[in-house]
């Protein structure tokens, strides 16, 4: 039968122990916060905050910190909860959690000289991903994608790319009509 049950504590006849809801098979719904006093427990949540951010221009020579950034605002871009907040090349988070965050890097090789070029994302001036990309001939584009997840404990922990091409004639690819250099920001969880 359908019904509605107010309690202030559900607790088991001997205090510890498992509180089953329901039977296998049943859906229960849970409407407000559940919370989690220090126990395990599954989120209602899911992603709280998900931002793509893309490099706008090329850049051609040895950058650290890689600008110019902007967010994605091609149409039907879409993104979850409050964006990354990005002063001079350097981001910061807007609130603690645990993050995914993904660095997908273009290349373009703009002679027929054999380069390698190196990518790599910075948390808290810490290397957390570096990307190698092997780049030949000429008008040739190269990708690559590197993730780490990272515990941001703490909101002035900060993220930055720096690009190194060597004096090389490989261009790392921006654009401000769609993700060629590109990042994204997932939050997970709480930390």
């Amino acid at each position: 039968a359908d019904g509605i049950l107010k309690v202030g504590t559900i607790t088991t006849s001997s205090g510890s122990g498992t509180i089953t809801i329901g039977q296998s098979g049943e859906t229960t719904n849970i409407v407000g916060t559940l919370q989690n006093n220090s126990s395990a427990v599954a989120t209602t949540n899911g992603i709280t905050m998900a931002n793509n951010w893309r490099l706008s221009s090329d850049v051609s020579s040895d950058a650290e910190p890689v600008l110019p950034w902007e967010e994605n605002d091609t149409a039907g871009a879409g993104k979850i909860g409050s964006s990354m907040t990005l002063s001079s090349g350097i981001f910061t988070f807007p609130s603690t959690g645990i993050y995914l965050v993904t660095l997908t890097a273009v290349v373009l090789e703009g002679s027929n000289t054999d380069n390698l070029v190196q990518i790599d994302g910075y948390f808290n001036s810490v290397r957390m991903m570096s990307t190698k990309l092997h780049v030949i001939n000429n008008n040739d584009f190269t990708t690559g994608t590197n993730q780490a997840i990272i515990d941001v404990d703490d909101v002035s922990k900060t993220f930055k790319v720096h690009y190194v091409n060597n004096g090389n004639s490989a261009d790392l690819q921006g654009s401000t009509d769609e993700n060629r250099t590109n990042l994204v920001f997932l939050r997970l969880g709480d930390t």
